[in-house]
């Protein structure tokens, strides 16, 4: 199963969403693969602290010799029990990007049929080599904030990416738009709403450590429930998770829908 996460404006948190999802992936089968696939460059290995290869470079050049049947001589064992091929940041990334995409357009989708792989896009521009992977893709998640400017810069590119593959929505920050109107504005599902959570982004980026609790935080909450909707994530549900309006996620609380 390939599933992509990126975005069309702003900085929404892309790659920590894609991040969350990784490491609150339902333990059954195998573990997914985070893949950075963002031609402006990645973010894990400086904010981890890791080196930029082996990662995306050395895959991409292994896609062309053949299909992809393991990463584990790519990928970075994150201390949040996650894997991820981390690209280089800047141009770099560019290269190898359009260099995986144009020579080894399937090897995501041939590694994906063997374990669950999260793609972090980015920043969807309409020259992005990315696009092409979403003809094989299950699913994009399209992060926006939860703002008028943020909604209607979706509005204008959602029909080109929604004609590809199945599209949801995962909405950000705390604002007076309702997630149902908005999903109706769109004419897309909302798959989560995720309020501002600096806890959870300090865990991702290696800037604090798991304390008591630290699943309960309303990013990996939020990326918790959007896993255990994968076929392939058929663990139980925790049944304490607020559930709001069918297909989103409510993880704000206190009157933020009115």
């Amino acid at each position: 199963m390939l599933i992509a996460v990126g975005s069309f404006k702003g900085s929404p948190g892309v790659t920590s969403f894609a991040l969350a999802l990784a490491v609150r992936w339902p333990a059954v089968g195998p573990a997914p693969v985070m893949v950075e696939v963002d031609p402006s460059g990645g973010d894990i290995s400086t904010r981890r602290q890791t080196h930029d290869e082996p990662g995306l470079a050395a895959m991409a050049m292994a896609a062309q010799a053949g299909p992809l049947s393991d990463v584990s001589a790519w990928a970075h064992r994150l201390g949040i029990a996650a894997d991820v091929v981390v690209a280089p940041p800047g141009a770099a990334a560019a290269v190898t990007v359009n260099e995986l995409c144009a020579r080894a357009p399937h090897a995501l989708a041939q590694l994906a049929q063997r374990r669950p792989v999260l793609a972090d896009l980015g920043r969807l521009d309409a020259t992005h080599p990315g696009l092409s992977l979403l003809d094989n893709a299950y699913e994009l998640l399209v992060m926006a904030h939860l703002t008028a400017e943020g909604v209607r810069h979706v509005r204008t590119r959602i029909a080109q990416v929604a004609a590809r593959c199945r599209v949801r929505l995962v909405l950000t920050g705390r604002a007076g738009l309702p997630p149902e109107e908005v999903a109706g504005y769109l004419g897309v599902p909302v798959a989560a709403t995720v309020e501002a959570d600096q806890a959870s982004l300090d865990l991702l980026a290696g800037r604090a450590k798991r304390s008591m609790g630290w699943t309960k935080r309303p990013l990996l909450t939020a990326a918790r429930t959007v896993a255990l909707g994968y076929p392939l994530a058929t663990a139980r549900p925790d049944l304490r998770q607020p559930i709001g309006l069918p297909g989103i996620v409510e993880v704000i609380p206190n009157g933020f829908v009115k």
